[in-house]
């Protein structure tokens, strides 16, 4: 009788331990996202994909007017920020759809910007280092 009631309670609390269990934590000062451990392999989110992460711009192309270009590849809509810092912000903006953009007549040097983006569509928060060079 003890073992059969050892049992039955071993497989209740089976049973009761596990469901699916989704948790919200917050990530980069108030985005929230889910975590994907307890969620089969169809449902997990995807990488966000980056592009451009090093840039080297030649001095003479940024002479009369401002070089743009894209730093995401895929990335669900999440929006991006960035942390720059130094002189770096008067001569580098990068967009919250991920493009960046190195103003005219910028100074020589190597520039490192911090990007975030957040969780959206089903991509995970991402977060990268992006150096830019200016010969």
């Amino acid at each position: 009788m003890k073992k059969r009631l050892l049992s039955v309670l071993v497989v209740l609390v089976l049973l009761l331990t596990a469901s699916l269990t989704v948790e919200a934590i917050p990530v980069n000062g108030g985005v929230v996202a889910e975590t994907s451990q307890d969620l089969t392999p169809s449902e997990k989110y995807k990488k966000v994909q980056f592009k451009n992460i090093k840039q080297t711009i030649k001095s003479k192309k940024i002479k009369n007017k401002d070089y743009e270009y894209k730093i995401i590849k895929k990335s669900g809509g999440g929006g991006v920020t960035a942390k720059i810092k130094g002189i770096a912000k008067s001569y580098i903006s990068v967009s919250s759809a991920g493009g960046v953009t190195v103003k005219k007549k910028t100074a020589k040097g190597t520039y490192k910007i911090k990007i975030f983006v957040e969780t959206k569509g089903g991509y995970e928060a991402a977060r990268t280092e992006m150096i830019i060079r200016v010969k």
